[in-house]
């Protein structure tokens, strides 16, 4: 008995994950499709009148991010090499 009450809970647990679950494609595809921003508070701006929910704004902050910024190993790969600079002060 025990054993179909579990299942019954996971299984309802599983449907309503997939209930409620949002679809963010058209989220993603209207940042992929924005043109390049370079000023923070532009992008803002667009975010702000293209999107309604505290949710849909998030996840377009997120997309635009991960389209648009990239980590710079060749910089990295010179920061290891450059000796590292120390500084010190004897009052505030």
């Amino acid at each position: 008995m025990k054993f179909s009450h579990s299942l019954f809970f996971v299984l309802a647990l599983l449907f309503l994950n997939t209930v409620v679950a949002q679809d963010f494609a058209a989220v993603d595809t209207k940042i992929k499709n924005y043109p390049a921003i370079a000023d923070v508070a532009v992008l803002v701006e667009k975010l702000k009148t293209d999107f309604v929910t505290p949710a849909e704004k998030a996840r377009a902050a997120y997309t635009w991010i991960t389209t648009n910024i990239a980590y710079d190993v060749a910089f990295s790969e010179n920061m290891e090499k450059k000796p590292i600079i120390a500084f010190s002060y004897k009052t505030e």
